[in-house]
């Protein structure tokens, strides 16, 4: 799939693309708005399998990127770069991948997007697991926290959802990824870092992917790879669903009908 250039993707990237693709395969199209859509990358995935809707990105740098992805498909894609772009209606699905943990008041974030899903729509997330995986690279991206499962849970029950999927996902190349960070981040303290947390998390939005300067030839082969080793990497998981191992939680929940009425 051609993606405007930015084929340099972190496995971890590949991975979630990749089951969240695979999740979303599950469910009728609709309208959806996505929270943080960062260069939007998902965006024309989303719009192969018959979803329409608006990505939202506050980031001054993803958001042109997002942009010009979005053009390609006219009006069945948008990008808006804050809430008050928003038009006046309800989604069937509001997607949020890697957002909330950036998001200090996560329960007042949540019943904020409450306000804009359909009754009985849903709500599909991902976030960092574990807060004994804390690391420096939660840190230098801008992270309040990651979640324990029963403490999400009870998140999303107190904000109006039933949860109808949760998996943990990511063992086992979780553990490789948990090595690499601490390579890259390891040696830096969070006194160290001079951008508040707001801006690590706006330029957050651009770091697990890049712009390549190959020609378009070299693109194609280097996405058709970034699509097998997403593939190899969501296969490797699989034998280790239900357990707790992995780093991060891929999480369906349907808003209550009587909790958006």
């Amino acid at each position: 799939m051609k993606t405007g250039g930015l084929v340099l993707q972190t496995p971890s990237y590949m991975m979630r693309r990749r089951i969240i693709l695979h999740l979303l395969k599950k469910f009728p199209p609709g309208r959806f708005l996505e929270i943080g859509c960062g260069r939007g990358e998902l965006l024309p995935y989303l719009a192969e399998l018959g979803f329409e809707g608006i990505g939202l990105e506050i980031s001054p740098e993803a958001f042109p990127l997002a942009r010009e992805i979005a053009r390609k498909y006219g009006p069945r894609l948008i990008i808006v770069p804050n809430e008050n772009f928003l038009p006046d209606e309800r989604f069937k699905y509001i997607f949020a991948f890697e957002v909330l943990e950036h998001i200090q008041n996560d329960t007042e974030a949540l019943l904020r997007w409450t306000r804009w899903l359909d009754p009985g729509g849903f709500l599909v997330i991902s976030v960092p697991a574990h807060m004994k995986s804390w690391s420096s690279a939660d840190d230098a991206v801008g992270h309040y926290r990651r979640y324990e499962p029963d403490a999400l849970c009870r998140l999303l029950e107190r904000c109006g959802y039933r949860i109808e999927y949760f998996w943990n996902y990511g063992f086992p190349i979780s553990g490789l990824m948990r090595l690499v960070r601490h390579f890259v981040y390891g040696s830096i303290s969070p006194e160290s870092l001079t951008l508040s947390k707001e801006n690590r998390t706006l330029h957050s939005s651009i770091e697990s992917t890049m712009k390549t300067p190959f020609a378009h030839e070299t693109e194609r082969y280097l996405i058709a790879f970034a699509e097998t080793v997403g593939l190899i990497l969501h296969l490797m998981q699989l034998p280790f669903k239900g357990t707790e191992l992995g780093d991060n939680y891929l999480v369906t929940c349907r808003l209550r009908q009587s909790s958006n009425g």
